[in-house]
């Protein structure tokens, strides 16, 4: 039988306009769970709403920092995929996001939230920051939703 979206058995299809990848429902999605590796990689939005992160990451030998969220992490970084370089990983707490931030001379910040609740244009304005490295933090609720906690991954973008 073909499926609605035109090859045998496919029932979910992303495609990746950057790069023309075409990721279906029929590739393998067993990707893991891991602790963040040298990258974390946010997956075209194509992706994560077609419900195939898995598959994404299977395809390009990444692993999900949780079974919920869709960030993926990597020792390396897939050709042409834009990712964050892992400088420093630490539990979510302005104070100490801070204080990493100053000692890495961070001027301008762009942050990137996933199952936290965290406004990043306002934690953008308490940080306060001053420095002159363009840097990024990823964060993301680790663990189950009751037991989770928000842990802050300050990282060097690749582009």
């Amino acid at each position: 039988m073909v499926g609605r979206i035109g090859r045998t058995g496919v029932r979910r299809r992303a495609s990746i306009l950057d790069s023309g990848e075409q990721i279906t429902d029929t590739g393998p999605d067993d990707c893991g769970v891991r602790r963040a590796g040298r990258w974390i990689i946010d997956p075209d939005g194509a992706v994560v709403r077609a419900g195939l992160v898995r598959h994404y990451g299977a395809r390009h030998g990444l692993w999900q920092l949780d079974p919920e969220i869709a960030y993926l992490s990597g020792d390396r970084l897939p050709a042409g995929v834009r990712g964050f370089e892992v400088l420093e990983q630490l539990a979510f707490d302005e104070r100490r996001l801070r204080q990493a931030l100053t000692a890495l001379d961070c001027g301008a910040l762009e942050i990137l939230v996933r199952g936290v609740q965290v406004d990043p244009d306002a934690l953008r304005r308490r940080l306060r920051l001053r420095g002159s490295r363009p840097l990024s933090v990823v964060i993301a609720r680790i663990g189950s939703a009751a037991a989770g906690r928000g842990t802050a991954f300050v990282c060097c973008p690749s582009r």
